[in-house]
């Protein structure tokens, strides 16, 4: 039985001593090149961007007109992406007196970002401005 075991172990032994190398880890279909870098994909340009580019690499802020709403009234303002870009999210900016407040700040379905106002003062307008981010 001793030998037997002894004679197993030699032989594995003698297999991962070999000159006929397999490789001990899983292939996972990528190959490393000398320089390093894995086959099938490009080097980085000199600008740092990518040269496959996949998906938006620009983000820009789009506001909508400054819309005042008189008092005791409702209003909204929209920005729009656009063409060819694809809103990202939003804001707003108001400027008023006591008693208006934003009742909505959303996206309108339409690549915009849409900001409802409610001016409950009586007596002063409120201005409402709201902006897009886009991405191209």
């Amino acid at each position: 039985m001793r030998t037997s075991i002894l004679v197993l172990t030699a032989t594995f032994l003698l297999a991962a001593c070999s000159d006929n190398q397999q490789p001990t880890s899983p292939a996972n279909g990528r190959q490393v090149s000398a320089k390093g870098s894995a086959a099938g994909q490009l080097a980085p340009s000199p600008q740092a961007k990518p040269t496959d580019q996949v998906g938006f690499t620009k983000v820009t802020r789009v506001f909508s007109a400054n819309v005042t709403v008189p008092a005791g009234q409702t209003g909204e303002a929209v920005a729009t992406c656009p063409a060819g870009s694809v809103l990202t999210g939003g804001g707003y900016t108001v400027n008023y007196q006591t008693l208006a407040r934003v009742v909505q700040s959303h996206d309108d379905a339409a690549n915009g970002w849409r900001v409802d106002l409610n001016n409950a003062n009586l007596a002063d307008p409120a201005a409402v401005l709201s902006y897009a981010y886009c991405a191209s």
